[in-house]
C-alpha cells in the first residue's frame, strides 16, 4: 500500500477533489467514483477520478500498468476542444505535456502558422488566436475515431472576429495522447482561408 500518493488517500476520504496526482503524474479534476475496468486496461485501481464531461482516470495501486481507453482519449479531445469555445488558454496549455509539439500543414515561409509549434510556441498561437475574436472559437466535432493512442478528428469552426467577419473553417487533426495529456497535435486546415480573413 506504500506505493499509492498520499494524495491519492485525501481525495479517497473526501470524495471530490479540485485537483489529484494519478500514478501516472498527470493532475486532475473531478469526483472520486469506483473504477469500471475496460477491456484494455490492466493493473489495480482503488477508484479513478470522472471529470466533469465523463472521462475516467483510475487511481493505480502502480502494479502493472493502466493504459487510457480509447474513449478516455476520445473525451480528453472532447474538453480539448471545448477550451477553445471558452477562449480557455489555461485549459489549452494544461491539457498538453511539457514537450508536446503542434505542427500545421503549409510551408512556414509563406503562412506563419505553418510548421511545427512547441507547447510555448502554441500558448502563443492560441493567445494570438484568441484576442482576434469577440468570443471564443467555436470548434465542433463532427467525426472523432481512435485508435491505441491516437485519435483522428474531423473538425468545423465557427468565430466572429473584431472586426465582424464570420470565420468558418474545417480541419483534420491527428492527436497523440500521453498519460493522460496531449503530446502531439498535427493539424490541416485552408490556411489561405486564414489569411484572407486575418491578412
Amino acid at each position: 500500500m506504500g506505493a499509492v500518493p498520499e494524495v491519492d488517500w485525501m481525495a479517497r476520504r473526501q470524495n471530490t477533489v479540485r485537483s489529484v496526482s494519478l500514478h501516472t503524474g498527470v493532475s486532475r479534476r473531478g469526483t472520486i467514483v469506483p473504477w469500471t475496468p475496460t477491456p484494455d486496461s490492466t493493473g489495480q485501481a482503488l477508484g479513478c477520478i470522472r471529470s466533469p464531461r465523463g472521462a475516467q482516470f483510475p487511481l493505480s495501486l502502480n502494479i502493472g500498468k493502466t493504459t487510457m481507453s480509447t474513449e478516455d482519449n476520445k473525451q480528453i479531445v472532447r474538453e480539448f476542444c471545448d477550451h477553445f469555445r471558452t477562449s480557455n488558454l489555461d485549459g489549452l496549455i494544461d491539457a498538453m505535456t511539457e514537450d508536446a509539439t503542434w505542427w500545421v500543414n503549409g510551408k512556414p515561409n509563406l503562412f506563419s502558422s505553418a510548421g511545427t509549434k512547441t507547447k510555448a510556441e502554441a500558448a502563443s498561437m492560441f493567445r494570438n488566436m484568441f484576442s482576434a475574436y469577440t468570443t471564443g472559437l467555436d470548434m465542433k466535432i463532427i467525426n472523432m475515431v481512435g485508435e491505441g493512442d491516437s485519435v483522428a478528428a474531423e473538425v468545423r469552426s465557427r468565430a466572429t472576429t473584431k472586426l465582424g467577419k464570420i470565420y468558418e473553417n474545417e480541419y483534420f487533426f491527428l492527436f497523440k495522447i500521453r498519460d493522460g495529456k496531449i503530446a502531439i497535435v498535427r493539424e490541416y486546415t485552408d490556411l489561405m482561408y486564414v489569411q484572407e480573413t486575418f491578412g
